[in-house]
């Protein structure tokens, strides 16, 4: 038995306290410093995972703490490990739902860890579409669609022949 070498050691579990009030007011200022200095910070959207084994432990108000960060436009995305008791189930799922996620994610074995963190990473993923708009937040508008604004011709002669310009939700 024994613990594995250091550094191979990757299975998730908790460890310490659980000061989820002050873990999000941190979160908070260290995305209020971010943002200062982050030129697209209005297009970037910014959010908390919140990963839990359990209920707030250190006497603050985690809900509190989540309502503000939602206001600021950052949504907590809150994780609970193996959380069999109730009341901290419900806690967790206030949570979520002052930081406008909802409800938490509650999963029972690395498997669904790793499926529930893939699926928040998937959800914040900034894709470019073809909208008039710089969805990536790369200063580019509409990037990526081969063609935008170029001539076209639907491949047909004569009365059948139509020529026009590539534009979005037309065929690329």
């Amino acid at each position: 038995a024994g613990l594995p070498p250091a550094g191979l050691d990757f299975e998730v579990r908790a460890s310490g306290s659980r000061p989820l009030a002050g873990l999000l007011s941190s979160a908070a200022s260290a995305i209020a410093a971010a943002r200062a200095t982050d030129p697209v910070a209005g297009c970037r959207p910014y959010r908390v995972a919140l990963i839990a084994d359990g209920a707030e432990a250190c006497s603050g108000n985690p809900v509190a703490a989540a309502s503000p960060l939602y206001s600021e436009g950052i949504s907590v995305a809150v994780f609970g490990l193996s959380v069999q008791d109730t009341g901290a189930q419900a806690e967790l799922n206030a949570i979520a739902l002052a930081g406008g996620t909802g409800a938490a994610s509650f999963v029972a074995s690395d498997a669904e860890a790793a499926s529930a963190l893939a699926h928040l990473v998937d959800s914040t993923a900034l894709v470019e579409s073809c909208n008039g708009l710089d969805d990536d937040c790369d200063g580019s508008v509409d990037d990526g669609f081969y063609g935008l604004g170029q001539a076209c011709d639907n491949g047909k002669f004569g009365a059948c022949f139509r020529s026009g310009e590539r534009v979005c939700g037309g065929p690329f």
